[in-house]
C-alpha cells in the first residue's frame, strides 16, 4: 500500500511541477513584458531559448517523475502507456495554454 501512496505522490508531483514551472515561466515573461511596454508587440524580450527551453527540462523531468512514480506496474508496455498517455495529455494542455498566452498577450500579432 505505501508504495502505491508514494507512486501516486510522484506522479502529482510531476504534474504539479511542470504545470506550476510553466505558469511561473508565463508569469515571469508577462511581467517583463508589461514592465518594458511589449505587451501587444511583435518580438520578445525574453529569449525563445527560454521560452521553448524550460518546458522541454520541466517536461523531461515530469516524465521521469511519472515513469519512478508507476514502478509497481511490473507490465513494461502497460507502463510505457501509461506513462505515454499522461505525456501526450500535458502536452496537449500546455499547447493549448502556450497558444492562449500568445493570443492574450499579442505576442506575435500583426
Amino acid at each position: 500500500m505505501r508504495g502505491r501512496i508514494a507512486g501516486m505522490r510522484l506522479i502529482a508531483l510531476a504534474w504539479i511541477q511542470f504545470f506550476g514551472g510553466v505558469a511561473i515561466l508565463f508569469s515571469c515573461d508577462y511581467y517583463v513584458r508589461w514592465r518594458d511596454g511589449w505587451l501587444g508587440n511583435t518580438g520578445t524580450p525574453t529569449s525563445d531559448v527560454i521560452l521553448l527551453g524550460v518546458p522541454l527540462v520541466l517536461g523531461f523531468v515530469a516524465i521521469i517523475l511519472l515513469w519512478r512514480g508507476t514502478k509497481n506496474i511490473k507490465n513494461l508496455w502497460l507502463r510505457l502507456a501509461i506513462v505515454s498517455a499522461q505525456a501526450i495529455i500535458g502536452f496537449l494542455i500546455y499547447s493549448m495554454a502556450a497558444l492562449w498566452y500568445v493570443v492574450d498577450t499579442g505576442i506575435d500579432s500583426l
